[in-house]
């Protein structure tokens, strides 16, 4: 599964934790997350800038990942939505025990921004418009199935897929290149 997210959407913060229970309970499924905040500081197909700390807590999580704690930071920011600030993110980070030296070069850094831009790029290339978007794959070989009904869908479309029944195909036009 491949998850678009934004740290201050709400319902991402519904379904992270829901993905991940199920990810845990079905062996096969695996997340990756893909960042798409929906601001025009750093994403440049949103127009209004919706969530106004959202590219922040993408860099945040991913200086996160440089220090193998990108999914402890995702969960507590997900969780305080209303302290993605500044002083809110380096909190939080001193709280799954990141080094705060490298954890603040990382953020001034280019490497972090580069890498959430790439996750912004491959969202609009395919067509990402809200958050979250999931996409699977194996459901039909290793093409990508757009899941637009959350966690709920998901557990349908892999109980359906195990039980033999016929995954509709997802119109060309639609088909992500990760």
């Amino acid at each position: 599964v491949v998850e678009f997210a934004d740290f201050e959407c709400s319902y991402c913060a519904e379904v992270f934790p829901l993905l991940h229970e199920y990810a845990n309970r079905e062996p096969a499924v695996r997340i990756a997350f893909k960042h798409f905040p929906l601001s025009p500081k750093c994403n440049p197909q949103i127009t209004s800038d919706m969530h106004e700390n959202s590219c922040g807590a993408a860099l945040a999580a991913e200086c996160a990942q440089r220090q193998g704690r990108f999914w402890e930071l995702s969960r507590l920011m997900f969780m305080n939505q209303t302290r993605l600030d500044v002083d809110g993110i380096m909190y939080m980070a001193s709280q799954v025990g990141l080094d705060q030296g490298s954890f603040q070069a990382c953020l001034q850094g280019e490497d972090a921004m580069r890498a959430v831009a790439t996750d912004i790029e491959h969202g609009n290339a395919v067509g990402v418009f809200s958050t979250p978007s999931l996409f699977l794959r194996g459901l039909r070989g290793d093409e990508w199935v757009h899941n637009k009904v959350g966690v709920e869908g998901l557990e349908l479309l892999v109980d359906g897929h195990k039980r033999g029944l016929e995954i509709l195909p997802t119109p060309p036009w639609q088909q992500p290149r990760f």
